[in-house]
């Protein structure tokens, strides 16, 4: 008789339809975490530098330099 290997419990977590699913490697959370703060990163600098080079625009063509 072949024997079904045993997957522990406490190694599962449970998705939304209620089917048990092996549980997240950490490593690879934490890299997709990493990965959203940088693009959340990169978002805010675009704005902040686009802020600065508008207005520097507007203050070169108003004529103050």
């Amino acid at each position: 008789m072949d024997q079904v290997p045993m997957i522990d419990p406490a190694s599962r977590e449970d998705d939304v339809a209620g089917q048990s699913r092996p549980a997240r490697d950490p490593d690879r959370r934490r890299l997709f975490v990493i990965l959203g703060w940088l693009a959340a990163a990169m978002i805010v600098l675009c704005i902040v530098l686009w802020l600065v080079v508008s207005n520097l625009l507007e203050v070169i063509y108003s004529g103050a330099l």
